[in-house]
């Protein structure tokens, strides 16, 4: 297409911003306008020890001896031994990992990139010694083209100096997305069964982290540590750009 005719074009028929319907203007990231992504919110301080949820600020949680706990991991504690996400899963986020996983558009992988690097609480995870990414199942790989978690997982494991290795842990039973389903159980029955473990030797012993795009209940993440543990691995921690359900 000619240049003057594609200026025409975005003249007449401005980029919208998927998530306000603004106009986008000259910006660094597609689909999504500045002022949506400036409104991004970063998880801080003080959440639950295990699993990462956000909890209401307290001055008691300053004052007890113990670590803050949310009610679910209260109740039943995770094969994991940490969870953490860099942001909340709402608005231009939600949008962006949305644009990525289900419309193809893989131009949203890099800001994504950024936006964990710059908010996930990467020193929580010093003594794990390799990165390994959520993997999809073939029918779905096939289907997507690529796995959304893989630039996330990469760009951590190169900002901590950790070997990435995506040949560890196999999704090999194809499962509907988690999405939808809203019970807790529903999500835990939808994955049991759902991971292996190749390669077994080169994790044993070692703490692993597992990267993630999104934790919403942690029953996926649950899962594929509860298959980790089991074939030698000394801990689970799992970080995701995302936190759903809050």
């Amino acid at each position: 297409m000619n240049g003057w005719i594609e200026s025409l074009i975005t003249f007449l028929f401005p980029a919208r911003c998927r998530c306000c319907g603004g106009e986008l203007g000259v910006w660094r990231i597609r689909y999504i306008c500045p002022d949506c992504w400036a409104k991004i919110q970063p998880i801080s301080d003080p959440v639950c020890h295990i699993c990462g949820y956000p909890l209401s600020p307290d001055p008691l949680l300053r004052s007890t001896p113990l670590e803050p706990l949310c009610r679910d991991c209260i109740l039943l504690r995770p094969p994991f031994a940490k969870a953490r996400s860099a942001v909340l899963y709402r608005d231009a986020v939600e949008t962006a990992i949305h644009l990525l996983k289900f419309e193809g558009k893989r131009v949203m992988a890099r800001p994504l990139v950024q936006l964990l690097i710059e908010h996930a609480p990467l020193d929580e995870f010093d003594d794990a010694r390799m990165v390994i990414p959520m993997p999809l199942s073939k029918r779905r790989l096939a289907e997507r083209g690529f796995n959304q978690v893989e630039p996330l997982a990469k760009a951590v494991a190169e900002r901590m100096g950790l070997e990435y290795r995506d040949d560890i842990l196999l999704k090999i039973r194809h499962t509907p997305p988690q999405s939808r389903f809203q019970e807790r159980e529903r999500r835990r029955q939808n994955v049991t069964g759902a991971f292996q473990v190749k390669n077994r030797s080169s994790i044993s012993g070692l703490n692993l982290l597992l990267v993630d795009d999104v934790l919403t209940t942690g029953a996926t993440a649950s899962e594929a540590a509860k298959a980790l543990i089991e074939a030698g691995a000394a801990s689970i921690y799992v970080l995701t750009l995302a936190r759903a359900g809050i």
